[in-house]
């Protein structure tokens, strides 16, 4: 069932999408085809539709390979600070991401608790435990902040982006941990890798941290093995701080 869900969505994601990318390419074509009638110069209602498939392919071209040699230096998980006792419980704040939803929809806070290596994670106003009831005085030992950031060190904006993960503590904010994931696509380029890939999990596409391997950035699909992969890599985020030696 959800993998019809998913290929009716993506049927009518793609029908308006190249709808939509027909209409600028077209109208490229007719500006061409007045020019060649006005400066009575050959084939240049073709080199304009022509000639930004091109540039646009360049620039893809570019993009690709400046994504695949950030991948080979990301970062992954650093840690920073030893947190000590035993794991008790955190807070994940509600941060809205650039390329759409909310991160902590897609982050593994419920895995933990599910293998009760965590009591409890605060999420807003509310505390989820790891068995029926947990005791509701005691705060969280940490909390997990997402930030996401332009990588625009390269003068031609290529899609790349980095998605992190940050253990901070409560009081004074003090950094305990890190995660890193280079993240590629979104906007109009993530249309594009949509209809390649087949589904929505293939507008976005990440390396670094749950795998060094280039792969889907949080899918949604969850037969998929990156979903699998995410899980244990903020499982071992999570338990990063308390096993840091110092």
């Amino acid at each position: 069932m959800e993998v019809a869900i998913f290929s009716l969505a993506n049927f009518l994601a793609i029908l308006i999408f190249l709808s939509f990318t027909a209409l600028p390419l077209s109208l490229l074509w007719l500006s061409g085809a007045e020019l060649t009638t006005y400066l009575k110069i050959p084939y240049l209602k073709w080199l304009l539709p022509f000639g930004t498939l091109i540039t646009v392919g360049l620039w893809l071209f570019c993009s690709v390979n400046a994504f695949q040699t950030a991948c080979k230096s990301a970062r992954g998980i650093e840690v920073f600070t030893k947190i000590h006792g035993t794991p008790i419980g955190f807070s994940v704040e509600d941060t809205p991401n650039p390329f759409g939803g909310w991160q902590p929809m897609n982050f593994g806070w419920n895995a933990p608790l599910e293998k009760e290596i965590f009591q409890f994670v605060d999420i807003g106003k509310h505390r989820r435990c790891a068995k029926n009831e947990c005791n509701k005085n005691i705060p969280p030992q940490f909390s997990v902040h997402f930030l996401n950031e332009r990588v625009t060190n390269r003068w031609w904006f290529p899609p790349i982006y980095e998605s992190k993960i940050e253990i901070r503590d409560i009081n004074d904010g003090t950094v305990f941990a890190s995660a890193t994931d280079i993240v590629f696509g979104g906007g109009l380029v993530g249309k594009y890798m949509r209809l390649i890939g087949g589904d929505q999990d293939f507008e976005l596409l990440s390396c670094g941290y749950a795998s060094p391997e280039i792969g889907s950035w949080r899918p949604t699909l969850a037969t998929r093995p990156r979903v699998s992969e995410y899980k244990r890599a903020d499982v071992a985020l999570l338990l990063a701080p308390f096993q840091a030696v110092e």
